[in-house]
């Protein structure tokens, strides 16, 4: 562990504790995801979620740090509408499912990347979670073959028809143990890990398929930021 090393840091979720007391969950890029006790001196503004700081942490007690200093280096809290509505799910997936980066450095570097384009007006929003989820996947250290049957270790055929097995990869449809489990074909499954979002249809079956994979992995945990769209009919989550 990192100890009273500058980094940057990034707030993914901050609630108050004490009198100018707070309470963090940071994405750090020497010690990953972390939670850290921040008090704030008289004409220091509080941590606030999605901006980027350079810290100074201490390790304390169990898996708490303590913030020693902090300095603004980008502010990225000006998100709106559905922009900010996808930062939260995004927060939102890195506090629940990432407990252990194994590259902590490259893990703040991708997630930069998604939270700028959420930034951008020309990104369109769909893409870009996508392949956040994505790298999620990866980060966890689950990323599929997505190549290859797991069955034959054949190349998927374009035309036909393959479920997901979370512990094994893509097999043949007819392995399907219900009809929730995710079927797509090998022309889809080969976009995907080839992040082509050139056809429509590729984004609609991936979305469904990130959902159901994520929602295994929460065990069941809701996420609060699915809830801010259900009233927005355009962006569902």
């Amino acid at each position: 562990m990192a100890t009273n090393n500058l980094q940057r840091a990034v707030v993914l979720h901050a609630k108050p504790h004490r009198e100018n007391t707070t309470i963090c969950q940071l994405l750090t890029e020497q010690d990953g995801r972390v939670t850290a006790f921040f008090r704030r001196s008289k004409n220091q503004d509080d941590l606030t979620p999605f901006n980027l700081y350079l810290i100074s942490a201490v390790h304390g007690q169990g898996d708490l740090f303590f913030i020693r200093q902090s300095e603004l280096l980008k502010r990225m809290d000006t998100l709106t509408g559905n922009r900010l509505y996808s930062g939260f799910y995004i927060n939102e997936l890195i506090a629940k499912l990432l407990h252990q980066v194994l590259m902590p450095e490259q893990c703040i570097d991708w997630y930069l990347t998604c939270l700028s384009q959420l930034h951008d007006d020309n990104c369109e929003l769909e893409p870009s979670l996508r392949n956040f989820e994505l790298d999620l996947i990866n980060e966890l250290g689950l990323a599929p073959d997505y190549f290859h049957c797991a069955e034959s270790n054949q190349a998927l055929v374009d035309t036909r028809a393959y479920c997901f097995q979370p512990d094994l990869g893509w097999l043949p449809a007819e392995f399907a143990a219900n009809r929730y489990q995710p079927v797509l074909t090998g022309e889809q499954i080969k976009a995907i890990g080839m992040r082509d979002w050139q056809k429509p249809a590729i984004l609609k079956h991936t979305k469904l398929f990130m959902r159901w994979w994520l929602d295994n992995l929460l065990g069941g945990r809701p996420l609060k930021s699915r809830s801010l769209f259900k009233q927005n009919t355009k962006l569902k989550f």
